[in-house]
């Protein structure tokens, strides 16, 4: 198949900038003609003109097809070609995405201290329930959930996305701080009423129960908001 500079100079394209310089339909034809690639636009053309319905049928029928039986039966019409399907038998974290960086490093701030409130607020929420028989609070900590995840869409993590989506992304980390952390004083407070104390030291003498969300033994320090009345004589 021929194609002429009549023919080329058709398609819609009335004039280009290339460099900052205007190219006329002639020109591109001839640059096309020059390059060789007016024989891939006509094979292109071709193969375009060749697709009829039939042809595509047949294209479409030559790839394999799963029945329902087999789906239904595991797979066994397919058991053949199994071993030789790529298999990765470990966790979808692969080599390449690890150590992304972020132009907002408030964001992964937000998410690290956001995910570590919902376990916590999930952890002492349950032992509370088991504890005095009150509500788990399954909603807020839905809606929580929903926030934290829907905030992991890699263009706000990374950084990549307009500012007006970092706003929206503050204000919903923000809420999730603000309800997680009212149901985890809410339910440290009611295990806590449940605990039985022994008797003070000295008449005046206050408790302290420090609650470690870990699943084992560990000492650090740790800071306490005490009144003023504690250090007096």
């Amino acid at each position: 198949m021929k194609v002429s500079r009549l023919k080329v100079s058709r398609l819609k394209v009335s004039r280009l900038k290339v460099s900052g310089l205007k190219v006329s339909r002639l020109k591109v034809s001839r640059l096309f003609a020059k390059r060789g690639l007016l024989a891939k636009v006509a094979g292109c053309i071709e193969n375009l003109q060749a697709l009829t319905p039939t042809n595509l049928t047949q294209s479409v029928a030559s790839v394999a097809s799963v029945r329902g039986e087999e789906i239904k039966g595991g797979g066994k019409g397919q058991s053949q070609t199994t071993k030789e399907i790529p298999v990765w038998n470990d966790e979808l974290y692969l080599e390449f995405h690890r150590g992304c960086y972020t132009t907002h490093a408030d964001q992964k701030r937000y998410l690290r201290r956001c995910e570590g409130l919902l376990y916590q607020a999930e952890l002492f929420a349950a032992l509370k329930t088991i504890a005095t028989g009150q509500a788990y609070p399954k909603t807020e900590l839905e809606e929580a959930w929903k926030k934290v995840l829907f905030n992991q869409f890699h263009d706000i993590l990374p950084g990549t996305s307009i500012p007006e989506v970092f706003v929206d992304a503050n204000q919903a980390w923000q809420e999730v701080e603000e309800v997680t952390g009212e149901i985890l004083e809410e339910s440290l407070n009611a295990i806590a009423s449940k605990i039985t104390l022994p008797p003070p030291p000295k008449p005046n003498a206050q408790a302290i129960i420090v609650f470690n969300p870990l699943n084992w033994q560990r000492s650090e320090v740790i800071a306490i908001s005490l009144p003023v009345s504690v250090f007096s004589p």
